[in-house]
């Protein structure tokens, strides 16, 4: 090999040693700006989750506090249905008093202004036997403060107050003829419930509780008379010392109905005043 020669190959063994160099320091620098970057790929992306998480939480609550009306929707209804002491006369006086004693199914005796005074309830008459009616009277009112309210009739003839009977939001006189307690008194005619109280007669009269449950014939409370001249006035009650005939207690009976004349036939057998001739 010639000198030429040796000094041409120990140069390309110098550039080859120089760039063989270089190329280590590259990656030697490349290796060592790398790792700064690195603590800013987490701070970006770790608060992120947080927020959503607390926002997909809240409607859960909301959604609970909004069940309880949906659930108590049905008894609001409820107060807008029909009271029977809707009925009650607008112009009626009203008057605190406390009973004192219960006489009857349909009968007490207060205490008003300082003074003892017995009231019959408007629009109630005795059927039946009296004893169960008079207990379900004295469980709504014995000893209670009531309020009596007037309608167009102060006094009946015997001077008794006649009046309606509340104990607080509950009408005394409705309640016994809807248990079955009594029936609806025709007399005095027209008072503001009447139509009240017969639509609660029939209701026990369907549900056979009370009076009802004994065996009557069926009978419209409504019907008041008959197509043609009933034998005897229909709102009053008659008993067999009425009549000197059975076929004319028996007229009256058919005509009226067995429950508004129960003294014809307390045996209710259909058959009135069987003594009679």
């Amino acid at each position: 090999m010639t000198p030429l020669q040796r000094i041409l190959l120990a140069l390309v063994g110098l550039l080859a040693a120089g760039i063989l160099s270089l190329a280590g320091w590259l990656v030697w620098s490349n290796t060592n700006a790398a790792p700064p970057a690195l603590p800013a790929e987490p701070s970006p992306a770790a608060p992120s989750p947080q927020p959503t998480a607390t926002v997909t939480a809240l409607p859960t609550p909301v959604e609970r506090t909004a069940e309880p009306p949906t659930s108590t929707a049905p008894p609001l209804i409820q107060p807008t249905d029909p009271a029977p002491a809707a009925c009650l006369p607008a112009f009626g006086t009203r008057a605190q008093a406390q009973v004192v004693e219960v006489l009857a199914a349909n009968r007490i005796r207060v205490e008003l202004d300082g003074q003892k005074q017995e009231v019959l309830y408007l629009g109630v008459e005795l059927a039946g036997v009296p004893e169960p009616a008079l207990a379900a009277n004295q469980i709504l009112v014995e000893g209670q403060t009531v309020t009596l309210v007037a309608d167009s009739y102060d006094n009946d003839p015997q001077g008794n107050l006649l009046r309606y009977v509340l104990v607080g939001e509950t009408l005394v006189n409705y309640t016994l003829i809807r248990d079955g307690m009594a029936i609806t008194s025709l007399n005095p005619p027209g008072i503001a419930c009447d139509a009240t109280f017969l639509a609660a007669e029939r209701a026990a009269q369907a549900d056979k509780v009370g009076f009802w449950a004994l065996p009557v014939p069926n009978y419209d409370p409504a019907t008041r008379v008959t197509a043609a001249a009933p034998p005897c006035p229909c709102d009053t009650n008659f008993t067999c010392a009425d009549f000197t005939r059975q076929e004319a207690a028996q007229a009256c009976y058919n005509a009226c109905g067995d429950y508004r004349n129960a003294a014809l036939d307390p045996n209710h057998d259909g058959i009135a005043c069987e003594q009679l001739p």
